[in-house]
């Protein structure tokens, strides 16, 4: 009998790489001879597979896990094996257009339910900061720290008062689990949360000349004027090495605004844009790009004169972006 080697190939093999690219793991077991009804499941999952690849958002960090663990095992079982000739003319006489397209179908329908699952096991932070523990014991040691309004998804039930859970570190864009206390977790998402509480709490507009935060001094020879080039409003803080906030001001989008009195330090400035500042949040309900500028802003008793200029690309739901402006948020 003919045999070849299967080396099916789709439109997304999916694979997380640490810094958030998308890469193909090539497989090395050594080949086998698939039967016919294991190269049938073969080919169906495949296109599966296939079908789920047309409908996935392949930027959502989450939606990339989760078909990669369908994936796995098929590259595992399926991919580079060997199979008789015959039993792919079988298959493929099986395989018509519109069965293919059938399969297709239920690929895409498999990953909407995955994702009304996931949907399920949304949390959401509720505590301006939330400590991770490597288990649910009381003496367990912490691994990490989460920002209010960060999503996680639920793993187990509570156990002492604690839920295990999943997320993606920002840093390195990996996944990582561990235990919160359960008093610092909420079931939804995070992003529509944060949102409906800011809008809540907006609060009286801002004066065009008021100060969000600190206050200048008599000293007006330290000036500093931003010229906000993102059509966007911009939330501005001055920040000390001891991450206190000198100043914070929002600049309306396309406009110059200029401080003068500027307190003695050396600062770097951090930067949000949004629409919709709000009060209770101290930051803008409608979030968009976090920034900073890399060059230090320095003010002595000699006086000094900056003159910044923001230019912020559009507004991005990356979970780096998301965590610069949490970041930014907690400042």
């Amino acid at each position: 009998m003919l045999r070849t080697f299967l080396c099916l190939s789709f439109t997304l093999f999916l694979s997380v790489a640490a810094n958030g690219d998308t890469v193909e793991t090539p497989t090395s077991m050594a080949p086998k001879v698939l039967s016919l009804d294991e190269l049938r499941q073969c080919r169906i999952e495949g296109i599966l597979l296939l079908g789920e690849a047309n409908v996935l958002d392949p930027h959502n960090f989450w939606q990339v896990h989760d078909y990669n663990k369908y994936l796995e095992p098929f590259k595992k079982n399926c991919r580079d094996q060997s199979y008789d000739r015959a039993y792919m003319t079988i298959t493929n006489q099986e395989l018509s257009p519109q069965v293919r397209s059938n399969i297709e179908k239920a690929g895409a329908r498999r990953h909407a339910y995955r994702q009304i699952g996931r949907n399920h096991n949304r949390l959401h932070v509720v505590a301006p900061k939330a400590s991770v523990y490597a288990s649910s014991n009381a003496e367990a040691s912490e691994i990490g720290v989460l920002l209010q309004w960060e999503e996680l998804f639920t793993l187990s039930n509570f156990m002492n008062d604690r839920v295990q859970v999943e997320w993606i570190e920002a840093a390195t864009l990996k996944r990582r689990t561990g235990w919160l206390p359960e008093a610092t977790v909420r079931q939804g998402d995070g992003a529509t949360a944060r949102e409906q509480f800011c809008l809540s709490h907006r609060g009286t507009p801002l004066d065009a000349h008021e100060l969000v935060r600190g206050s200048t001094t008599h000293e007006w020879s330290r000036v500093l004027r931003v010229d906000n080039r993102s059509p966007s409003d911009a939330y501005v803080k001055l920040v000390r090495a001891n991450d206190e906030v000198a100043l914070a001001f929002v600049v309306k989008g396309g406009f110059l605004r200029s401080i003068s009195g500027i307190p003695d330090g050396v600062y770097d400035l951090h930067f949000v844009t949004g629409s919709e500042f709000s009060r209770g949040c101290s930051s803008f309900a409608n979030r968009g790009f976090a920034g900073k500028i890399n060059q230090k802003i320095y003010f002595d008793d000699y006086g000094f004169e900056w003159e910044v200029a923001l230019n912020a690309p559009p507004a991005s739901n990356s979970v780096l972006d998301i965590r610069e402006y949490s970041s930014f948020d907690a400042l």
